[in-house]
């Protein structure tokens, strides 16, 4: 044996000794819950698992479970149902000390994954460990946009603090955003490039409808049943979800019209079209064209899109009417008629709930807008509310926090940062839609072309749901979003339509993480 083989024998036993003696405190303290005792063994069984697998295998079913996972921030099924992943949901969102009761555990299980997960990567590139294969480059102008987002956040935190902000209401205004950059830049450690496509393809799909069958289980099998009529069934980020599996599986025809494409369209589309209308979400609809309206502007003219041209033209004799009817008509079916009404007219119905919802909206803006006035270089910072210039219906005792945290996420961010801040928080995003932009028409194959259109539409929809309804405040949108960004920038330099990288002197240790391979002039170690 040798001498490292004996040195983890050494440690082996007094390792073990010390997990069981912390499995039967577990069990003490918990009433003698059997499954306290697990736990232990359980997460380090877990840690060894993400220790060993392929950071993008990781990464991918992260996706997945962040939007299969609700959080209970966003009041998941109206607050009328618990569904069974609730439990797992407080473990990965809820700060640990709720859980556990320990009250020194002041952060989520979803710090600590991140956490564990950035040390893994930057372990891994460190010491030149194989497990994750050779990357397509991030622009280096990306990660320096990403980075500048980080440092915005930071700055403004401890300015909005040092003005006489709120320190504990600025951690819940900053903690989604700060997580992007940081998401985005694990993201663009253990992503490959083009080869990660379909998988994350298959993780956007898998949870789409995931959810969709969870909402109407719930809608059906819960509320009917008890006669409750909820505003949603699933949460309002869904919305996001929704829009970009039907982008996918659009976009894959559009992009490649054969049989099987069209075929897992009309098998995609109508379920995920059934998930947004029962989740009553406007915005979804709003975003849905929008991207639609995107991917046709984006495409040159083939096949696909003559015939969804020349649809469209001979559907107009049938539209006209159903727009026309619809515009004074209730009912479901006349739903996406009522949708666009509400978002054109906003004298329309103003007796509606919809349209007392959008009345509040607009006078929140305005009032977001004189917020911004005083400070419109670097505005107030975080930790502060908004002016209500316009004294606004009482909302408090449902939302406490409503003037820290308003409904249109883009002008509230306006005001903590003003024109410097928020520039310097978004940069990355504006970089990002140029690489989509820039890689979709130099796209070489079907699944890169149809990778850049999914992320410009992810994008477009994150920029709906934050101008209308706290799209910022989601972990969903962090997850969304930063993989997006990173992708579009990978796919511009598959495509050759961006350098890659060079290599850089070693002035520090960490500028190993950024030093490519000399396996190939496009991919990082």
């Amino acid at each position: 044996m040798t001498s490292a083989g004996r040195g983890l024998g050494a440690l082996a036993a007094p390792a073990l000794a010390g997990l069981a003696v912390v499995s039967v405190l577990l069990v003490a303290v918990s009433d003698g819950n059997p499954l306290a005792g697990l736990a232990p063994l359980l997460s380090l069984g877990f840690l060894y698992l993400l220790w060993r697998l392929p950071l993008r295998v990781t990464l991918t079913v992260l996706v997945f479970l962040i939007f299969a996972i609700d959080s209970p921030f966003e009041v998941p099924h109206a607050g009328m149902w618990e569904d069974p992943l609730m439990p797992l949901a407080r473990l990965l969102y809820d700060n640990l000390h709720k859980v556990t009761g320990i009250s020194v555990l002041r952060f989520s299980g979803l710090d600590l994954l991140l956490l564990f997960l950035v040390f893994i990567a930057l372990y891994r590139k460190l010491t030149g460990s194989r497990i994750d294969p050779p990357t397509v480059a991030t622009p280096r102008v990306l990660k320096q946009a990403l980075f500048v987002s980080f440092a915005a956040v930071v700055f403004l935190e401890v300015m909005g603090i040092l003005r006489g902000g709120n320190a504990q209401q600025s951690l819940w205004q900053m903690r989604q955003i700060i997580f992007i950059p940081v998401v985005g830049a694990l993201y663009q450690l253990g992503l490959q490039g083009p080869r990660d496509l379909k998988p994350l393809g298959m993780a956007i799909l898998a949870a789409a409808l995931f959810k969709v069958f969870l909402g109407a289980y719930f809608l059906y099998f819960v509320a009917h049943k008890q006669e409750l009529s909820p505003p949603y069934v699933t949460n309002h980020t869904d919305s996001e979800l929704f829009v970009a599996a039907i982008m996918v599986v659009v976009t894959l025809w559009m992009e490649d019209p054969r049989a099987k494409h069209f075929l897992m369209m009309l098998l995609v589309v109508p379920v995920v079209l059934f998930g947004i209308v029962i989740n009553d979400r406007r915005l979804a609809y709003v975003s849905l064209a929008a991207c639609l309206i995107t991917v046709f502007l984006m495409m040159p003219m083939r096949r696909s899109k003559r015939f969804l041209l020349r649809t469209c033209v001979l559907a107009l004799p049938l539209m006209i009417p159903y727009v026309a009817i619809g515009w004074s008509a209730q009912g479901r079916v006349f739903k996406p008629v009522q949708v666009i009404k509400s978002v054109v007219d906003s004298d329309a119905g103003a007796n509606s709930q919809a349209d007392s919802s959008t009345e509040f909206r607009n006078m929140e803006n305005y009032n977001l807008y004189r917020t911004w006035l005083p400070n419109p270089l670097l505005g107030s910072g975080f930790g502060h509310e908004y002016n209500e210039v316009i004294l606004l219906p009482d909302i408090s005792r449902f939302f406490p926090a409503y003037r820290y945290v308003p409904h249109n996420s883009i002008l509230w961010l306006w005001g903590i940062g003003g024109y410097v801040g928020f520039s310097a928080m978004w940069m990355f995003l504006v970089i990002g839609v140029f690489m989509m932009a820039r890689a979709y028409p130099a796209a070489r194959t079907v699944e890169e072309r149809t990778g850049a259109l999914v992320c410009l539409c992810i994008v477009v929809s994150f920029l709906n749901q934050a101008f209308g309804d706290m799209g910022t405040q989601s972990f969903q949108s962090v997850f969304f979003l930063a993989p997006a960004v990173v992708m579009g920038g990978k796919l511009a330099v598959a495509s050759g339509v961006w350098p890659a990288p060079q290599e850089a002197p070693r002035r520090f240790g960490l500028a190993l993480l950024s030093r490519p391979r000399p396996s190939s002039p496009k991919v990082v170690a």
